[in-house]
């Protein structure tokens, strides 16, 4: 018999149920019941359903920019084999299902890397783990089957058949403390952070979450074999316990099988060959348009007819197959052919690298990103290597540079920053600008007290500029205790706090401006970290959009406090003018700093570092014009109105200079620079050289961070450096 419909059974009409010939048994079936949790759950399905959608472009864009900044077009062709089989399904079931469009799962007996995507798909366990030797194509291979996937779910054109197709996210496990930190709430937050635009409210609560929980995304973790083992087992052990969703994890087979105390249940363990010879010689080919130079057409030709000798063994491996077409150039690959030049069972000659970096450093015919000789540029590499490796990482990420020295330098700059145009701008204000406080004016009382106020904020706005990720793993703890990662903007609550604290102490009186100041700050701090809507395609969307970008909650409790401070000690309609100022003024700051909807997330470090810069730029320049015209107009009312243009300008530029600096990443990093440059490891714009690096190709780019070619390049730069200052190549570094 047919079962009854949805409608049927929860429409609450009795006449329909009836209709349907179904006798329930219990009469409450025909009793309305509440239609809200139906809907309710509909809304929230088709905004998961739209969050992944958006994911999936998003990841799509990122690593096609990635693909093409390794040059994975044409790819080598790597192939793989089984070590160890997927067991059979359960008899009651499996956890997972083939996903839409599996042609075949995980019976084949190995293939390439097109056949690695039937088998994540086609996994009923949902754990596959891809193991590889040092320069083998893991992270080709990940980020290749990434784009495979997500190729695959574009191509179903059934809703559901795309909402059951997981969006594959590749990362690599840094930052997680397994010893407080739960694993899918790491996973959360490096999605929340990656991807902003999960946080839109037309989403819903809590998006980045329920992709997780509803196994709307499929975690691909790369870099595996770099945790420590302790590291690898709690995430080992984290993922067999608690991930209801797909995980793909490539690593070394060695440090995975330390890490493992076991295996993940139901896990297929796959490991990837040496580049065949036929390979080698397509991907040559390819890397010429297929008319092939003479000197490489010899070395094709030995691939071909050596396919088991040194050379061709050496070069089974896509890392030292790049290497060799990117180090050498036509005429000189001839001397790959020469006896002796591989010896048996050696991965690569031991001048590769050197070879790979003498052409890389070597002068551009043009004019260069920096003005830098080989030798400069190759000594500045292995330096940044060797701290690389003493710090125990392979990721050089700019955002944490900061880690590398010591803070006090970079808040004692700010703060002398701060006194220095807090001086000159207070005369200007008290000077020309007739400005009153406490019943005091003049050029010389407006220099102590605005330059005094200027370094006690400046001061604060250092302190919160090196709270955000700060190098101690107690002090990161202790910041984000109870506040989700992201979820706040505390540089935004203390400038915002500090002007409403500034503005209804100097009217009325600190006593009531402090908890006014507090109060706004924490409203603010939250209500930055919003995201814009987008601006959608009808009139009340893009209304809204538009009343995103003045966050009239924050100000209107801030132009509260300050309207009832002025009304107070003024008069009402002083009060009211003050208090509308305020609003729009410290409203249009707050918006600001909130996140645009955009779903370009940056693909590399260079264009992160941009967008950052120019997002605290704007902070910087709508927050200090919006503030010092609120100043201003005060002034002007009681002063003239060229009195009111001079203290708008007055309080304009030290609160745009600060609001920069407190916001901003890419300025901190900039003064982290100049403390580096002292010590050999870079230049002063060390963006820009290392910007010079990632395009001569010696760093390749790893989400916004940088990283070495390959991890044998980063250890051939830090032991040549290492054994420069023991020969006293470090004494004459120094002079």
């Amino acid at each position: 018999m047919e079962q009854p419909s949805v409608r049927n059974r929860f429409s609450g009409r009795a006449r329909t149920v009836i209709q349907t010939g179904q006798v329930h048994g219990d009469i409450h079936l025909l009793a309305r019941p509440p239609r809200g949790p139906v809907r309710e759950r509909s809304r929230r399905l088709a905004a998961s359903a739209a969050a992944a959608d958006t994911l999936a472009d998003a990841v799509d864009r990122e690593w096609a920019q990635v693909a093409r900044d390794r040059k994975l077009y044409p790819a080598v062709e790597v192939r793989w084999g089984w070590r160890r089989r997927p067991p059979p399904p359960p008899v009651a079931g499996s956890p997972f299902e083939p996903l839409p469009g599996t042609a075949r799962g995980a019976t084949a007996d190995g293939g390439g890397m097109a056949d690695l995507l039937e088998v994540y798909a086609g996994s009923r366990s949902g754990r596959l783990i891809v193991l590889g030797t040092g320069g083998s194509g893991k992270s080709a291979a990940a980020i290749l089957t990434v784009r495979h996937a997500l190729r695959r779910r574009r191509e179903r054109a059934d809703g559901d058949e795309r909402a059951a197709f997981p969006v594959p996210v590749l990362l690599t496990v840094t930052g997680w403390e397994h010893h407080r930190q739960h694993f899918n709430d790491w996973l959360t937050d490096q999605l929340e952070t990656r991807y902003p635009f999960l946080r839109r409210r037309a989403y819903g609560r809590d998006t980045a979450r329920r992709l997780i929980e509803d196994g709307r995304i499929a975690l691909f973790l790369d870099g595996f074999d770099e945790m420590a083992p302790p590291l690898g087992r709690a995430a080992l052990e984290a993922i067999d316990h608690g991930a209801t969703y797909r995980v793909v994890i490539f690593s070394r087979p060695e440090e995975f099988d330390l890490a493992r105390a076991g295996q993940l249940r139901g896990a297929a363990e796959l490991t990837l060959s040496p580049v065949r010879p036929e390979d080698a010689v397509a991907y040559v080919r390819h890397c010429h348009g297929g008319s092939v130079p003479e000197p490489w057409d010899q070395l094709t030709a030995h691939l071909t007819e050596r396919p088991h000798s040194a050379l061709s063994r050496s070069l089974g491996s896509p890392l030292t197959l790049s290497l060799v077409h990117d180090a050498f150039a036509d005429p000189s690959v001839r001397a790959l052919l020469a006896d002796g030049r591989f010896a048996p069972g050696e991965d690569f000659p031991v001048d590769l690298l050197d070879l790979f970096m003498d052409r890389a450093c070597r002068p551009d015919p043009g004019p260069s990103l920096v003005p830098y000789e080989a030798a400069d540029i190759r000594r500045r590499l292995a330096a940044v290597a060797a701290e690389m490796r003493r710090r125990g990482t392979h990721g050089l990420e700019w955002r944490r540079l900061h880690w590398w020295a010591s803070p006090l330098p970079r808040v004692a700059a700010v703060a002398a920053l701060g006194l220095t145009v807090g001086a000159l701008c207070g005369a200007l204000i008290f000077g020309p600008g007739g400005y009153r406080a406490m019943g005091h004016t003049g050029p010389w009382f407006g220099a102590r007290h605005v330059g005094l106020q200027g370094l006690l904020f400046a001061l604060l706005v250092g302190a919160v500029s090196e709270s955000r990720d700060p190098r101690s793993a107690r002090l990161r703890r202790l910041l984000v205790r109870g506040v989700p990662h992201r979820r706040s903007n505390p540089a935004v609550g203390l400038l915002v706090g500090v002007a409403v604290m500034l503005a209804v102490g100097n009217q009325a009186h600190y006593a009531w401006g402090l908890p006014a100041g507090l109060a706004v700050g924490l409203l603010a701090a939250f209500d930055a970290a919003r995201v814009h809507p987008d601006r959608g395609r009808t009139a009340l969307s893009r209304l809204r959009a538009l009343g995103s970008r003045v966050a009239l909650g924050t100000g209107g409790a801030a132009g509260a406090s300050i309207g009832l401070a002025y009304g107070f000690t003024k008069n009402p309609g002083y009060g009211l003018s003050a208090g509308l100022v305020g609003t729009l003024a410290l409203g249009a700051a707050v918006g600001a700093a909130r996140l645009s909807y955009a779903t370009d997330t940056p693909t590399d470090p260079g264009t992160s570092w941009g967008r950052d810069l120019r997002n605290a730029i704007t902070f910087g320049a709508v927050t200090g014009l919006s503030l010092g015209l609120a100043f201003g107009y005060g002034n002007a009312r009681v002063a003239g109105w060229g009195a009111g243009v001079i203290t708008t300008l007055g309080h304009a530029v030290p609160i745009g200079l600060a609001s920069a600096v407190a916001v901003s990443d890419s300025v901190r990093t900039a003064l982290v620079f100049l403390q580096l440059s002292r010590r050999g490891l870079v230049p002063v714009r060390g963006m820009r050289f290392l910007r010079d690096a990632h395009r001569r190709g010696v760093l390749r780019s790893e989400g916004t961070s940088y990283q070495f070619r390959h991890a044998r390049l980063q250890e051939k730069l830090a032991s040549d450096h290492d054994e420069a200052h023991l020969h006293g190549g470090g004494a004459a570094e120094r002079r």
